[in-house]
């Protein structure tokens, strides 16, 4: 595996899918201590996520809002790029998804086989539907060497961590 310093996690979905996405974000730091995971997710996403302890930070990027369109989706591109991931997991299955990892230049984008920005990726993993979405999401990180049966307790903390000031940013 190479190494992986800098990750990127792309869940711009509904607060519920952050939410189940967490529990991959965990096992991925567990598998890479030393790298650095960042989060976009959308605002009410990124809010719920942002004290994670295995988040360096979360990205807001607010699709339906401020950020609607095709320009602020390049510059989210422009911006991921300037960040020099090395891998993006996505387990937002849109195009757009794809296509700002894509054009961002991140060389590792794992996403599932149902997504409609599949040819985008460079690891395709197959959606199985009979699977609990935590379950699916885990598989994602098979392509990186993680085990994704092993099960990892989710630590959130809406509040902070001690007191922690850490608040979603802004792309």
């Amino acid at each position: 595996m190479d190494a992986l310093n800098r990750v990127v996690v792309f869940q711009t979905a509904f607060t519920g899918d952050v939410i189940l996405t967490l529990p991959m974000i965990q096992r991925l730091k567990r598998h890479i201590p030393h790298s650095a995971i960042d989060l976009v997710a959308t605002p009410s996403g990124a809010a719920v996520a942002a004290h994670h302890p295995a988040l360096r930070r979360t990205l807001v990027y607010d699709k339906k809002g401020a950020d609607r369109g095709l320009a602020p989706a390049f510059r989210l591109a422009q911006h991921l790029r300037k960040e020099a991931y090395d891998a993006a997991i996505i387990p937002h299955r849109s195009i757009r998804s794809a296509a700002i990892c894509y054009g961002a230049g991140i060389p590792r984008r794992i996403g599932f086989s149902t997504s409609s920005g599949r040819f985008l990726m460079s690891d395709v993993v197959r959606y199985d539907a009979a699977r609990h979405e935590i379950l699916r999401n885990l598989a994602l990180l098979a392509p990186l060497g993680a085990d994704p049966s092993a099960r990892t307790p989710v630590a959130v903390s809406i509040a902070g961590r001690h007191g922690s000031s850490k608040q979603p940013a802004r792309t």
